[in-house]
């Protein structure tokens, strides 16, 4: 009986207590997020080889967003809830298997903003402009 309460305890309560406490630092991949942009949409499930633009969309608790796309500069953005900008995250984020990433701290330090970026972050929307004027559109579900 003491091995089953342990073994319960090590696979169920201590990875939810970790998981609660650093719910800020784990971005998820959203396979159900719509991209736009510049009103077309691309691909953000499974993009093929072929496809010349793509995104990936990973989420946090507080509903933070992570980027890593392809065709566009730079290749990765994190847009937090107090920036006016998304920004490079650099080397402070990494991910694994494509399905999960770990922020090295629950505000992911970024430099300034250079450019107005007009963004606007709700719960179900997620839109900006990127250094090159695009128009991003992520819908969140």
């Amino acid at each position: 009986m003491r091995k089953f309460l342990l073994f319960l305890f090590v696979t169920t309560v201590l990875p939810g207590v970790l998981l609660y406490h650093y719910r800020n630092r784990i971005y998820l991949w959203d396979m159900v997020a719509r991209v736009r942009v510049d009103g077309t949409r691309i691909s953000s499930f499974f993009p093929r080889p072929s496809d010349a633009l793509s995104a990936r969309i990973y989420i946090n608790a507080s509903n933070d967003i992570y980027v890593e796309r392809t065709g566009f500069a730079p290749d990765r953005l994190i847009l937090q809830k107090n920036m006016s900008a998304p920004a490079d995250p650099g080397k402070e984020i990494r991910c694994w298997a494509k399905s999960f990433c770990l922020a090295s701290a629950d505000t992911v330090p970024v430099s300034a903003a250079q450019y107005n970026a007009h963004t606007a972050m709700s719960s179900r929307t997620v839109e900006w402009l990127d250094a090159e004027h695009h128009s991003w559109k992520v819908q969140l579900y």
